[in-house]
């Protein structure tokens, strides 16, 4: 059984018109009925937000991106993905100022953002199969998991390293540990760090928490239990610097943050 987790995973891939610039991870959330892609400001915009220069080795900038979707088939055990092509802009132009995503209100401060996403209910035809395309949007409550996270816990990851995936369009898991004290902010931003082998391809993904051997709750308690717990630890945005694996990952509440913009 493919844990469900996996399949919120979203592969991207970044374009400019028909010219592929790299991949990322993505991850959908919904909100009264309406679904957003949530990723990196880095992934829309192909902007370091420290340096202001652009990330591709020719300066190139992403005008679209192809997001990777799951399909489920009118006809059981057939399985499939299909893309589909998104503007960043609302004209091929890239112009900020006519952006598609939401950002958070402080900017590129936040590299976290939400895109706006209109799945189509069509019938979707591959060959002789039929499909219905299918969101498995990301469970946002699970940031409320009473699980008191602790410096060298384990994380995972979920993403495409290299743009690579785990069979199909699935992710890989990439695990590493909790490297900062999770409650607490990173230069009054809502960060922390995390130590893990973070690749291009990776920004954007979900990161959790997920402990099978018991774990703390806020009123004190230990909790044991014959399964295992999730906890939604927020979004990886990249290393701290090429030499390091010290990564960042955003807090859960800047995703609260820009929805409740929206």
């Amino acid at each position: 059984m493919i844990d469900r987790l996996s399949l919120t995973s979203i592969l991207l891939e970044l374009c400019f018109d028909n010219q592929k610039l790299g991949t990322a991870t993505g991850f959908i959330v919904e909100k009264d009925g309406k679904y957003y892609l949530a990723t990196n400001w880095h992934v829309v915009t192909g902007i370091n937000p420290l340096t202001g220069q652009a990330m591709h080795k020719q300066g190139a900038l992403p005008n679209s991106i192809i997001i990777w979707h799951h399909l489920k088939s009118i006809h059981p055990n057939t399985v499939d993905w299909f893309s589909i092509k998104v503007p960043l802009y609302k004209t091929n132009e890239i112009n900020p100022e006519e952006k598609n995503w939401i950002e958070h209100a402080k900017g590129k401060e936040i590299d976290v953002v939400l895109l706006p996403l209109n799945p189509t209910s069509e019938i979707i035809k591959i060959g002789t199969n039929q499909y219905h395309l299918q969101i498995h949007n990301f469970d946002l409550t699970l940031a409320s998991v009473d699980m008191i996270p602790t410096p060298a816990m384990p994380i995972s990851i979920i993403g495409f390293p290299l743009g690579k995936s785990a069979g199909g369009v699935l992710p890989i898991w990439v695990t590493g540990f909790i490297a900062s004290e999770p409650c607490v902010d990173i230069g009054d931003i809502p960060l922390f760090y995390v130590n893990a082998s973070g690749r291009s391809g990776l920004s954007g993904a979900p990161v959790i928490l997920r402990l099978s051997s018991g774990y703390a709750t806020s009123d004190g308690k230990f909790i044991m239990n014959g399964g295992y717990e999730t906890k939604f630890m927020g979004i990886y945005s990249g290393r701290v610097c090429d030499d390091s694996d010290i990564c960042r990952v955003w807090k859960p509440k800047v995703l609260d943050q820009i929805l409740e913009q929206i």
